[in-house]
């Protein structure tokens, strides 16, 4: 059995030799789970949450929440875990990440959230409850705790 890894969209994976003289390879692919943009360039985050070098030029074929902004790759996948298991998530267009770990939310009908640094489920819990109540929201602050404001 001998392992490799070359690409950071490969996990790894392992060359194995049967008796009968045939290679078998197995190849464990990381998955994309969002773009980063960077400087006009947008780059795939991976599964591991790696900003990969793949350069993607059109994101229409891509159906990816776009991250922008101050990456930081544990803050990042700990909000992200979090963020994704709520279905307003399909409605996300980008991320952008702040500083003080904030965050704002741009949705793809344009409704602009602004997120505050305490719980990120008792947020997206009330920025749930908000959008469903209330249709054709310009923006909703969340940044204070106990507060909403919305537009």
């Amino acid at each position: 059995v001998k392992s490799f890894h070359f690409d950071p969209c490969i996990s790894g994976g392992e060359f194995v030799c049967t008796r009968n003289s045939t290679i078998v390879i197995q190849i464990k692919e990381f998955v994309p789970i969002a773009l980063y943009k960077k400087k006009q360039k947008l780059y795939l985050i991976n599964s591991n949450f790696e900003i990969t070098e793949k350069v993607k030029t059109k994101t229409n074929n891509l159906n990816l929440v776009q991250i922008s902004g101050l990456y930081k790759k544990e803050l990042f996948k700990k909000k992200f875990l979090i963020i994704k298991k709520f279905n307003i998530y399909n409605d996300f267009r980008s991320i952008e990440l702040l500083n003080l770990n904030r965050l704002d939310i741009y949705f793809k009908n344009n409704t602009y959230v602004k997120l505050g640094d305490y719980d990120i489920h008792f947020q997206m819990n009330i920025l749930t409850k908000v959008l469903k109540k209330y249709k054709n929201l310009k923006s909703i602050d969340l940044r204070n705790k106990g507060r909403v404001i919305i537009k």
